[in-house]
């Protein structure tokens, strides 16, 4: 009997330790993340990571009272030096924003699709990885459809915010996706949030010939009426992360390319 009872004795302690040191793992991955953060916006050049939300037309307009008003969100993208950010690591393809949230990150490619989940974009270990784009894809997302993707986290960094896209009010405020590449500043809409099985068409590497396959997948399945309908021939790009519940299925938003510095306006 006492030996039995050391036993279990034994086996809590084990279990208390292993629970702090994940904790203590957790904690120093997220503060590692906070800081190499920091560090990208200030070396790309921007004034504060988090943007502001994305102006309307109405409000982009001057105003008479404020003749010298803040850079809006996408003006102020513009600005971001990408190749300073590459002397740090060459990896960096692009800037990711969802201005008005925490997502405004560097977009790293590595050569497969599992170094960046626990490292920062400039290679530092944590937890909280980085935001990366599929290894397989054009670095200057000229595919149809390009895979992003990123942690979502207890402390609300990375990829969290994505989750809010169940909310129709949060679609409202949140409406589009900024990427900023070499070329400029790109205007993704969304069109589509939803739960999306790992072994999916969403996944799939080769679409040829399946595009209308994989919009329907995603209008069917979404969470939310945008009122946004893609075409089959627009690039489309989808953001995904954890459920929170398991492996099997993704949390994923997929938005369609409006505006781009080679066709202004577009949508």
């Amino acid at each position: 009997m006492k030996r039995g009872l050391r036993v279990l004795q034994l086996c809590l302690l084990a279990v208390v330790l292993i629970g702090l040191f994940l904790i203590v793992r957790q904690t120093k991955g997220e503060q590692t993340s906070s800081q190499s953060n920091t560090q990208a916006a200030q070396i790309a050049g921007l004034p504060d990571r988090a943007l502001p939300a994305a102006s309307t037309p109405e409000s982009a307009q001057p105003s008479q009272e404020a003749p010298e008003a803040p850079l809006s969100a996408e003006e102020t993208l513009a600005q971001i030096d990408l190749q300073a950010l590459r002397e740090v690591n060459p990896d960096v393809v692009g800037w990711i924003a969802l201005p008005g949230t925490e997502i405004s990150y560097p977009v790293v490619q590595g050569t497969d699709n599992d170094y960046y989940l626990a490292h920062t974009w400039d290679r530092e270990n944590s937890s909280c990885g980085a935001i990366f784009l599929d290894c397989g894809a054009s670095a200057d997302f000229s595919g149809f459809h390009t895979l992003v993707y990123g942690h979502r986290m207890r402390n609300g960094t990375m990829f969290t915010a994505l989750k809010d896209y169940r909310s129709a009010e949060f679609l409202r405020e949140h409406p589009s996706v900024y990427l900023v590449l070499d070329s400029g500043v790109y205007r993704y809409d969304v069109f589509s949030a939803r739960e999306a099985d790992t072994m999916g068409i969403v996944y799939e590497k080769n679409l040829e010939g399946r595009e209308d396959a994989l919009l329907q997948d995603c209008l069917e399945g979404s969470v939310i009426d945008t009122g946004v309908t893609p075409q089959a021939t627009d690039p489309i790009l989808t953001l995904s992360t954890c459920t929170g519940t398991g492996y099997a299925r993704r949390w994923t938003v997929h938005a369609v390319l409006a505006d781009s510095p080679e066709t202004p306006d577009a949508g």
